[in-house]
């Protein structure tokens, strides 16, 4: 089953309403998390130093596609230049 990570820089409560509509785009295209997807989340609560860690996790757990809540979050911390990882983002 293909795994989407999500490195988020801020707190899962901050990120609670686009998280609501990322899932609600997902079930829109008829994509059903535990069926078809599932989900990795981590969150560095603000703490930047965390980022790399918490990536390193999404690596080596190698997910499929990589949502990042910033450029910073995946530039620098996810090593988006593999082949096999797509990466997205969203900038505020």
């Amino acid at each position: 089953m293909p795994v989407i990570g999500f490195l988020g820089s801020a707190t899962a409560k901050q990120w609670a309403p686009l998280m609501g509509a990322f899932l609600e785009g997902l079930s829109e295209v008829e994509i059903v998390v535990g069926r078809d997807v599932t989900i990795e989340y981590r969150w560095a609560d603000g703490q930047y130093d965390r980022l790399p860690a918490l990536a390193a996790g999404l690596v080596q757990r190698q997910v499929s596609v990589h949502r990042s809540s910033d450029h910073a979050c995946c530039g620098r911390s996810m090593g988006c230049h593999r082949d096999d990882t797509n990466c997205l983002f969203h900038h505020r």
